[in-house]
């Protein structure tokens, strides 16, 4: 997704990778992603496992998130007509479309919906791919009606009614500089000299992505923030060029006991696009 919003540019093309909402569950229910204070258990790390790749399959709740986000994977196939085998397509070239850590091909091998998905086998021989599992009707299970099938209840939730006016990018910043995972927090100081936050990405790493052949390959971390024309406005004051504004990130980071945000490793930067 990042790659797309980048080459396109614009508010035309924002859009919201499904990463997004995972990586921010597993690191709400594994130890963060609340604003700046460490509020874990007393025995310090003991806050589940579901903070880190290397942990998160151990924890109990794993299972139950997962689903869900194959939930919501399901429910937007179902919106956008995407339900049929074939009806998924992967665009060639692009960053996460070759192998780089499976030893099950050769480094660089191309991979698109007729990779096999070993070690997943069919009853009848040979290993499953994403062509054959792209209808979960036919591995015989569905979902029951869930949050995302019906209409939200009055006041419950609001989604924003302004067109999205502006999208800051927000970059520079590799997962090989902190351990474990960590939430890039973006701020804007307003003309009256009020800090308010205007983004916050959750991003799910490892203790140790040196050891992690497949991470040397995604160690760059982008943060877009959709902004709309009212708050655009505000961030801007009396300024007439938005690109004044100026953006302060720092870093929330998973390192036991510690209870604030601190300045990145390196200066992140904060552009419009």
């Amino acid at each position: 997704m990042a790659q797309y919003i980048v080459e396109h540019g614009g508010p035309l093309h924002y859009g919201v990778a499904l990463e997004e909402p995972h990586n921010a569950i597993h690191l709400a229910l594994g130890g963060f992603y609340q604003k700046g204070v460490y509020n874990a258990d007393t025995i310090l790390g003991a806050n589940g496992d579901m903070g880190e790749n290397e942990t998160a399959a151990f924890d109990s709740i794993f299972y139950l998130h997962r689903a869900f986000i194959n939930y919501t994977f399901w429910q937007w196939q179902l919106c956008h007509d995407c339900t049929a085998a074939g009806s998924l397509t992967v665009e060639a070239g692009k960053d996460g479309t070759f192998n780089m850590g499976d030893p099950t091909f050769p480094q660089g091998t191309a991979l698109d919906t007729n990779s096999p998905l070993d070690p997943f086998r069919k009853p009848g021989g040979g290993f499953y791919t994403s062509k054959d599992v792209t209808d979960i009707k036919k591995l015989e299970y569905s979902y029951g009606p869930g949050s995302l099938d019906v209409d939200n209840d009055p006041g419950r939730y609001t989604p924003p009614t302004g067109p999205i006016a502006s999208i800051v990018r927000v970059h520079n910043i590799s997962r090989a500089d902190y351990a474990g995972s960590f939430v890039i927090r973006t701020h804007v100081e307003l003309p009256d000299g009020r800090k308010v936050e205007v983004g916050r990405e959750a991003v799910l790493s490892r203790w140790d992505v040196a050891g992690c052949r497949n991470c040397q390959d995604h160690l760059d971390e982008n943060s877009f923030i959709a902004i709309d024309k009212k708050t655009t406005e505000t961030l801007k004051g009396n300024n007439d060029d938005k690109e004044n504004i100026k953006f302060h990130v720092q870093i929330q980071p998973r390192e036991f006991g510690v209870d604030e945000l601190r300045e990145p490793v390196r200066e992140p930067e904060g552009e419009f696009l």
